[in-house]
């Protein structure tokens, strides 16, 4: 957590803001969250800890956070969902295949896929710093889901 303090307060600094306990609640919540999350699951977070805390106010800092490189989007298609976020200081690098029909995202690692990526930055001279990958599709239940309509039509 004090890694993420540092990280927070350094561009803070560097962006000549003001420092506020808000952002730093905010930030302490996410951390607290251990899956993706979004604005709400930040403010029942807060709430939790006894904070009385507004989507106005996360809604605020998240883009600080998001620049800051703190936190990151994750791709979402439904229209029904809020936008959905992820911690990615300290965590294990990861990328995401994202269902358009459910919005269900899954998380997994492919170590060819990291060695392509470094193959096409390294042939065109550029010098990685981070990358996200979300493949988009239908996932298997989905699929299913319109197998199973089709039949029954």
């Amino acid at each position: 957590m004090e890694q993420a303090i540092d990280k927070l307060n350094q561009y803070i600094r560097r962006k000549g803001m003001r420092y506020t306990r808000s952002r730093e609640k905010v930030m302490c919540a996410i951390l607290e969250l251990s899956d993706h999350f979004t604005v709400k699951d930040i403010v029942r977070k807060l709430r939790e800890q006894g904070m009385k805390a507004s989507q106005v106010t996360v809604y605020r800092t998240l883009p600080h956070l998001l620049d800051a490189g703190l936190i990151r989007q994750v791709e979402r298609l439904t229209t029904a969902e809020e936008q959905v976020y992820e911690n990615v200081l300290g965590c294990r690098h990861h990328d995401h295949l994202v269902c358009e029909s459910c919005g269900k995202v899954i998380e997994f690692e492919d170590d060819e896929i990291e060695k392509l990526q470094n193959k096409v930055a390294e042939q065109y001279g550029f010098r990685l710093r981070r990358h996200y990958l979300d493949l988009v599709g239908v996932c298997k239940d989905c699929q299913q889901k319109i197998i199973d309509d089709a039949v029954g039509a």
